[in-house]
């Protein structure tokens, strides 16, 4: 595609030019069947675009990723690299993201990417909240929390697993380079509202 995000995916694009040869406007729609770039798959990708003075902006973007649907928009700057990613996923496979059969639910997910031009630079963050489902066969009602990861280091905040016997939440725990580093984990008890820490804490597997 040319915009140096090194994206090997062929599109299929309808265009409208205008403008002066050195400044041009260019508007349009595109169509993708995959799309790859770190971290997420999307396929039968749809969407508007537009290009003016070095920036490609995208809109109205839907398309398939996590056994789901996602909407999306962004921007990309050719000149310096840096670009902007807003998704929000839809219905989302919770197995399929977590690469883990254990996990059986759906999550709606509110996901932004931001990059200053340097892939170091590259921060993935946002929210999500999943249904009821199972893992390894335990019941649950929901899962929520926050997330950020940049640079091999994924980090959870305000987690909170609702389950019928009471709320298990972890106000932080980090996943770097593959290992996690578990922090306090606490059990709440529906009944009287009181929390119990559990005795695994600051656990490196």
């Amino acid at each position: 595609m040319g915009t140096g995000l090194n994206i090997k995916d062929k599109v299929t694009t309808i265009a409208h030019i205008s403008g002066p040869l050195a400044g041009p406007l260019i508007e349009g729609k595109l169509q993708m069947e995959q799309l790859r770039i770190p971290g997420l798959v999307f396929s039968n990708l749809t969407g508007d675009y537009k290009y003016e003075d070095g920036v490609i902006s995208a809109d109205n973007v839907q398309a398939k990723v996590f056994g789901g649907t996602c909407d999306a928009k962004g921007n990309f700057n050719i000149d310096t690299k840096a670009y902007d990613v807003d998704v929000l996923g839809h219905d989302l496979q919770g197995g399929i993201a977590a690469h883990t059969l254990k996990l059986n639910c759906e999550v709606e997910l509110d996901l932004k990417m931001r990059c200053n031009g340097d892939n170091k630079s590259t921060a993935t963050y946002g929210s999500f909240t999943s249904g009821k489902g199972t893992y390894s066969m335990v019941q649950f009602d929901s899962i929520s929390g926050k997330f950020h990861n940049q640079f091999n280091t994924l980090v959870f905040t305000d987690v909170e697993i609702d389950t019928p016997f009471g709320d298990v939440t972890s106000p932080r725990f980090t996943i770097v380079k593959g290992k996690l580093h578990l922090d306090d984990v606490y059990v709440g008890n529906k009944d009287t509202g009181q929390k119990r820490q559990l005795t695994v804490v600051k656990k490196h597997v």
